[in-house]
């Protein structure tokens, strides 16, 4: 089966089902509470840290948070949490 079609077939698959895409895909699921506390499910592991960047990657690439005093709260394999104060979030491919 191509990947285009594998991909129609989870989303209907998804949406018959009532299952998030999220789960049904992989993508990353991101929460953001202001810009203070980043969580982001479905990651694939730290890329770079620091206290003003943190790429983090994903089955969309890498996604890329820029600020000040970014600390990883918690980490584990479904997710990750971030505090600081957020200047940017961008995917970067």
């Amino acid at each position: 089966m191509k990947k285009k079609n594998i991909n129609d077939f989870k989303s209907r698959l998804s949406e018959s089902l009532d299952i998030p895409k999220d789960v049904t895909f992989g993508v990353p699921n991101i929460k953001m509470m202001g810009n203070i506390e980043i969580t982001i499910e479905n990651h694939k592991g730290i890329v770079e840290y620091s206290q003003n960047i943190l790429r983090i990657n994903s089955v969309c690439g890498i996604i890329k948070v820029s600020g000040k005093n970014l600390e990883i709260k918690e980490i584990n394999q479904e997710y990750i949490t971030i505090n600081g104060i957020f200047d940017s979030i961008e995917f970067v491919y």
